[in-house]
């Protein structure tokens, strides 16, 4: 939740329990919105978390197609192709960011990268790094193509 605050995503709403709140971990937290304060019980209900921690927000993560890939000279990208599990999604894109990949390009089928296991897996690397989705490897090819150097350059 800190890392989303960071990197300034909206978070409408944010409910959180007053357990939660008055912990270290929740007094860190600047909220630049209003928090909904709550019961354990409706944020349990809520949740997919095995033990949700009492904090949960909603925030909106718009994923574009190969379009939305930064074009970087010399930039390393991951392609994905059906990848089925959100965990693994997470982690993959942890250390994806981890050896400085520009972006991550996820097939037609491969898992949605905001599914909440898959963003809590890659320990906010989903937030920070660019992901497309629907995207076909040729496409990809073509995109990337753009921002090579000419041969013999």
């Amino acid at each position: 939740m800190g890392e989303a605050i960071t990197l300034g995503l909206a978070l409408d709403p944010v409910l959180a329990t007053a357990e939660f709140l008055a912990s270290p971990e929740g007094r860190a937290l600047h909220f630049p919105q209003e928090v909904l304060e709550d019961d354990s019980d409706l944020l349990a209900s809520l949740s997919d978390a095995d033990a949700p921690k009492g904090l949960l927000a909603v925030a909106s993560l718009p994923r574009g197609g190969v379009e939305a890939l930064p074009r970087k000279p010399g930039g390393s990208w991951l392609y994905l192709d059906h990848v089925q599990d959100p965990g693994n999604l997470g982690a993959i894109a942890r250390v994806a960011e981890a050896f400085g990949a520009a972006g991550l390009a996820l097939s037609e089928g491969c898992c949605h990268p905001n599914h909440p296991r898959a963003l809590r897996g890659s320990a906010g690397s989903l937030l920070r790094l660019p992901t497309a989705i629907g995207v076909d490897a040729e496409a990809l090819a073509e995109h990337l193509a753009a921002a090579a150097p000419p041969l013999g350059a």
